[in-house]
């Protein structure tokens, strides 16, 4: 392949590369993919593509998320956050223990009984992690995304069982054999 070809072939990914981050920008992409356009940018201007696709670290945004060692699992188990949260794991077990990811790019320290370590996820910090022991069957998740919606239990009961709106209105009376509730 000749060096022209080469180039017109970098070209052409550079382009495609900042032409979907411009589409996640525009449909409101997290601010740590906003700040790669920046470098796609610069790589079409320029012609060149050296050093794009590298993850440069975010700064802390101050949100501390606990993720707590109980029994034989994380509690909880999947942590929704955003690249710069803090995550804090605290060891509520009588053994020390470690966490590690799963792909042993990080480690905590040995953490005894109600001991914490934490650490700010970036860009290249791996999600999934576990516990490192002899019984340890302990596993979770980290996930780039905003937390689940609330779930919306829809309609609720009175104290007399009558079913009833989110806004207290009376919706219809109570169902079942003595056709009420009296609280007994």
């Amino acid at each position: 392949m000749s060096v022209m070809s080469k180039r017109r072939e970098r070209s052409r990914r550079c382009a495609l590369v900042a032409a979907t981050l411009m589409i996640l920008a525009l449909i409101g992409a997290p601010k740590y993919v906003l700040a790669d356009l920046r470098d796609t940018t610069s790589c079409i201007v320029t012609g060149t593509c050296i050093g794009f696709g590298k993850r440069k670290d975010v700064d802390p945004t101050g949100v501390v998320h606990e993720i707590y060692l109980v029994g034989d699992t994380f509690f909880p188990d999947i942590v929704h956050l955003d690249y710069g949260d803090e995550i804090l794991f605290v060891n509520m077990l009588n053994r020390p223990t470690v966490i590690i990811a799963t792909d042993a790019s990080w480690r905590s320290i040995l953490l005894h009984r109600n001991a914490s370590w934490g650490m700010v996820v970036q860009p290249r910090t791996q999600l999934s992690f576990r516990e490192i022991s002899i019984l340890a069957i302990s596993r979770g998740e980290l996930r780039i995304s905003p937390p689940p919606p609330p779930v919306d239990y829809g309609k609720l009961i009175d104290e007399a069982g009558n079913v009833i709106g989110k806004d207290g209105s009376f919706i219809r009376a109570a169902e079942g054999p003595d056709e009420s509730y009296t609280g007994h």
